[in-house]
């Protein structure tokens, strides 16, 4: 059973999840890290 209660949560955590990731890639590139790549892997919503 999922947590989200409405289908429009989808995109609203989807949109937080990339700015929250290019928000820690430009903090990594300001401290000398890099370059850097991401990558995933969906588990459904859970």
């Amino acid at each position: 059973r999922s947590s989200l209660h409405n289908v429009s949560d989808i995109f609203i955590m989807g949109g937080c999840l990339i700015m929250e990731c290019i928000v820690l890639l430009n903090w990594c590139e300001q401290h000398g890290f890099g370059p850097l790549g991401l990558t995933g892997l969906s588990m459904g919503g859970h």
